[in-house]
């Protein structure tokens, strides 16, 4: 019976689906990449990055920032549990928007969304003001390095799967970036 249990949580994790947010300016991109890779290493095999996704298609005429918008709200729409990193004032704003359409959108699911703050930085106080508004629904962490933000994903992400399985069983078939 074990055994059973153990493989369909391996499998509940390895098909968890979890959007990570974050600015993709470097040098925040690669850490986001890095993120994502650990994740995977870890077992979590659907942890995504918006950018690696090809649909939807862009319309010829969309500008490239519309595009991006739209295809982050689809993805935002589609997932178990969004990750989003904080880096900085001044590379928050795509992820600040991207946390107000949850806050708006998914509000009934914010149990499933991890927010993680590069230690010793500055955020905007529209992005603050927000993050604090909900804070009692969320789960916040701040970070030194790589290490220390796979740990507290990785906390997080065995809640979900606990939370989840049933629903990821049934529910494996979006056009995931595999």
């Amino acid at each position: 019976m074990i055994g059973r249990e153990l493989d369909a949580y391996k499998f509940c994790c390895a098909h968890l689906k979890i959007l990570v947010l974050g600015s993709y300016e470097e040098p925040n991109f690669s850490f986001l990449e890095e993120l994502c890779r650990g994740l995977k290493e870890l077992g979590f095999k659907s942890a995504e990055l918006v950018r690696n996704f090809d649909t939807p298609l862009k319309k010829e005429e969309q500008t490239e920032e519309e595009y991006f918008y739209i295809k982050s709200c689809y993805w935002i729409d589609r997932v178990h549990c969004w990750i989003a990193v904080l880096f900085g004032k001044e590379f928050d704003c795509g992820t600040g928007t991207e946390l107000g359409y949850i806050f708006s959108k998914h509000e009934d699911r914010l149990e499933d969304l991890l927010i993680i703050i590069k230690e010793g930085i500055k955020a905007s106080r529209v992005l603050i003001g927000q993050i604090d508004y909900y804070r009692k629904r969320l789960t916040i962490y701040h970070f030194k390095n790589l290490k220390e933000a796979l740990e507290y994903c990785t906390g997080f992400l065995i809640n979900v799967v606990a939370n989840k399985c049933n629903e990821i069983v049934v529910n494996t078939s979006y056009e995931w970036a595999d």
